[in-house]
């Protein structure tokens, strides 16, 4: 049989939030690689014209 964990509500919450910053830096990551693609891309058509 498998051990079960209950949580309190402020339990919960503090690990929603905690999840809420990481998917919230992740997102950040992801709109800086890509706007730095978007600059390597433009310097790439620019060099190859």
């Amino acid at each position: 049989m498998m051990d079960t964990e209950i949580y309190s509500d402020e339990h919960l919450l503090a690990e929603l939030h905690s999840l809420k910053e990481s998917i919230n830096r992740i997102a950040d990551f992801i709109l800086e690689m890509k706007r730095d693609y978007s600059v390597l891309d433009e310097k790439i058509e620019l060099n190859s014209t």
